[in-house]
């Protein structure tokens, strides 16, 4: 089985940790709300934010991931990482 574990990090605010079944790892580097960083295409970049987004929030901008899902501490039991958030 894939899992991804993702280091979501709001910034300024927090940063945790959870787990999406499959492999996200497309998301690592990205930013919702932020410019693509050097180097990558911005396109690319939007499209890959804009899908961030829709897997985090719903359409009503509430986060999908709850407290529950929220991890204490890294998990070992992941086959990709990806450290990807949101600014503002």
């Amino acid at each position: 089985m894939v899992k991804t574990l993702v280091l979501f990090e709001l910034i300024p605010d927090e940063s945790y940790f959870f787990e999406l079944e499959g492999d996200y790892s497309r998301f690592n580097g990205v930013y919702i709300n932020m410019n693509a960083p050097k180097g990558v295409d911005k396109e690319e970049h939007e499209k890959l934010s804009n899908e961030l987004n829709d897997v985090m929030y719903d359409k009503n901008g509430n986060n999908r991931v709850t407290d529950a899902l929220k991890l204490k501490a890294p998990t070992k039991d992941w086959t990709h990482f990806v450290k990807c958030g949101m600014f503002g």
